[in-house]
């Protein structure tokens, strides 16, 4: 009996030592299969990998690098917890077969996002870390990208962020947060009904489309970003705080009048007070007694999904307000107007009436709606014709600029551009410059 005893004592810790490596094997192994695949567009690099026995992986002092750039992509952590270590052996199995875990919580921990020009192809708006509309009214911004938040003084973002999930058989349940400092936070909860629990990721693309949307809980804390972006933006028009305040109100409800809904005056009133209140937070609620498809949300009109959500909304962890909207009867075009051989053009801005919010209750007020810009190309010749306007040029030795056109002379254009230390003017000869295209102000 004391042989047996003695040698449980032996092998277990081999036992629990041997399930350690081979945990920490397949995860480097992991790890140097995703620095493979990301090897075309630059190095990645980490410095260690830590396995908990309570059943989570810890990977630090991450590091990836885009190719002929000099700044990383940084993380100091990590950290992927699946409950058990027996839970962390079979996640990594699952994922190194494709399949989904049922559950897992994914924290990363002091993220650092240098601003590069790569990133000039995310427009802000889908990057998740602000409201739909959030520059309405201020063209330049409105599809800005992430680069261009250089021209609010930022240059690296710097984040940390949770996410949870959990698959049972009909349910998905996501909870994530995303804080990125000095600028938002975004806390979202969801729940899903599906046919069918996805087994496999290759179904979990299939599957989401046809999920049920039960349950939405989704709030944006402001942490700066609005208030930078109100103050570029009320200079760049010329105007005060105020008069802003009331162009982006425009902007936002001819935005709605442009999708064919107009929101309520409680709706109107709340957004107007959420925007100009530094730091506020705007949480927005909706359960539905019935699934709507993820795939039928894109058809509904703003008006439709607000009746068939029933969403409400609080600013501050205030009193929840019920979210009203009506449809708009856009009257259909002329005979003359679909005759017409000079239709407006796509990025043409329209005009709408609407009842507008005022110091004093409400007043008509005529708006400008329509979508931002698109960048235009433009030969040489016609720079004199934007100064002022926003452009990016490709020189004949391959470089690539962007910022903003101050003056030219035929022979030289002035570049305003931006940098760390801040904004100075770029001579550029006319004649080295192969491509332009500008997007007006």
């Amino acid at each position: 009996m004391k042989k047996a005893v003695l040698t449980l004592l032996v092998l277990a810790p081999l036992a629990i030592a041997g399930l350690y490596w081979q945990t920490h094997a397949k995860v480097t192994g992991q790890l140097e299969r995703i620095g493979s695949a990301l090897m075309p567009f630059g190095q990645l690099s980490w410095g260690s990998v830590f396995i908990d026995p309570r059943g989570s992986v810890r990977i630090g002092s991450i590091a990836f690098q885009l190719h002929d750039e000099s700044d990383r992509l940084l993380v100091d952590e990590i950290d992927i917890d699946a409950g058990s270590l027996g839970a962390l052996l079979a996640l990594s199995r699952e994922f190194s077969e494709g399949r989904i875990p049922q559950q897992a919580r994914i924290t990363i921990a002091g993220l650092r996002l240098p601003l590069l020009e790569p990133l000039n192809i995310v427009p802000i708006s889908r990057s998740g870390l602000v409201l739909p509309l959030f520059a309405a009214g201020c063209t330049e911004f409105e599809s800005a990208s992430l680069y261009d938040l250089s021209d609010l003084d930022y240059w690296t973002l710097t984040a940390d962020a949770t996410l949870v999930y959990r698959l049972e058989s009909d349910r998905i349940f996501l909870d994530s947060r995303l804080n990125v400092a000095g600028f938002s936070l975004t806390e979202q909860h969801w729940e899903l009904d599906v046919p069918a629990s996805p087994g496999q990721f290759s179904e979990l693309v299939v599957e989401i489309p046809r999920a049920g949307l039960r349950h939405l809980n989704y709030s944006f804390t402001d942490r700066g970003f609005i208030e930078r972006l109100n103050h570029y933006c009320s200079r760049s028009l010329g105007l005060s705080e105020r008069d802003w305040h009331q162009r982006h109100l425009d902007a936002w409800t001819g935005a709605w009048a442009a999708a064919g809904a107009a929101p309520g005056s409680l709706t109107v009133a709340g957004y107007r007070h959420f925007i100009s209140t530094p730091g506020a937070r705007l949480t927005l609620d909706l359960q539905t007694d019935a699934p709507l498809p993820l795939a039928q949300l894109l058809e509904l009109s703003p008006a439709s999904l607000v009746d068939r959500l029933q969403p409400s909304f609080s600013i501050n962890e205030g009193t929840d307000i019920q979210m009203s909207a009506s449809a708009v009867d856009v009257p259909p075009p002329s005979e003359q107007e679909r005759v017409s051989e000079s239709p407006p053009e796509p990025n043409e801005a329209q005009t709408a009436t609407l009842r507008a919010p005022a110091d004093d209750g409400f007043e008509e007020r005529e708006i400008r709606v329509g979508p931002a810009p698109e960048w235009q190309g433009i030969s040489v010749s016609q720079i004199a014709l934007h100064h002022g306007d926003r452009v990016r040029l490709r020189l004949s030795d391959g470089q690539e600029f962007q910022g903003r056109i101050i003056d030219s002379d035929g022979e030289t254009l002035q570049l305003l551009t931006r940098s760390r230390s801040g904004e100075f003017a770029r001579p550029i000869r006319m004649a080295d410059i192969e491509f332009a295209e500008v997007r007006p102000w």
